[in-house]
């Protein structure tokens, strides 16, 4: 929020700004107009933008934070949408146990069903669409990808909100294909010495690329 932005920059004078975007697209220019510290954009790994891309109401990391997915189900519930019948898809029975012991211990407030693979999944959505669908995205053969683009595809099923579940490795692979950048800004010149400041802590961090040599 960039009238927040400005009040944190005059109350608490930061070093800098650290503004993290998403790969290949740019920071709101209205963020961090004005201010004259150093502005850095980076990306780091995000739930929130696996969610945002694939059109899901929140991602979660395995192993899951029950507590963490209880809070997105009663901000659901917060916004209007009642949750009572919730759809688990993942080909992880330990998984699917998990939450559906975690959820089974609200006294009776949800009624879980399961699904093995992407298929049977979109099955049961066809048979009775749920309030809700928690759905691991790597599956073999149907995965969590093609059950999002399904269900986009199908009227009855557009408003149905999905938790993702992936692990870490996975978003920071994904995130890893559009380039890794960090950018920093300053609206004021730059003095040669602080240049040169900048550039011997960055280089102190770098790790050279290990060199692969071709067979002979």
């Amino acid at each position: 929020d960039p009238a927040n932005l400005a009040a944190l920059v005059a109350q608490q004078h930061p070093l800098a700004v650290l503004v993290n975007v998403p790969p290949g697209q740019q920071p709101d220019p209205v963020l961090t107009a004005g201010l004259t510290i150093p502005i850095v954009e980076c990306s780091l790994p995000s739930q929130a933008w696996m969610a945002t891309t694939l059109g899901a109401r929140a991602c979660l990391t395995k192993p899951i934070d029950f507590q963490q997915l209880m809070m997105e189900i009663d901000m659901l519930e917060e916004s209007g949408t009642a949750v009572r019948d919730v759809l688990v898809i993942d080909d992880n029975p330990g998984i699917c146990q998990l939450v559906e012991r975690s959820l089974g211990a609200h006294n009776g407030r949800f009624a879980i069903r399961i699904a093995y693979e992407g298929r049977s999944g979109l099955l049961a959505m066809a048979q009775s669409p749920p309030d809700l669908v928690i759905l691991d995205l790597m599956m073999p053969e149907v995965d969590g990808f093609a059950v999002l683009e399904t269900m986009q595809n199908r009227p009855e099923l557009t408003a149905v909100p999905v938790i993702l579940l992936t692990a870490t490795s996975y978003i920071e692979e994904s995130l890893a294909q559009y380039g890794n950048q960090i950018r920093i800004a300053q609206s004021v010149p730059w003095h040669p010495a602080e240049t040169l400041h900048l550039l011997k802590s960055a280089l102190a961090g770098l790790k050279p690329s290990p060199v692969v040599e071709e067979p002979v």
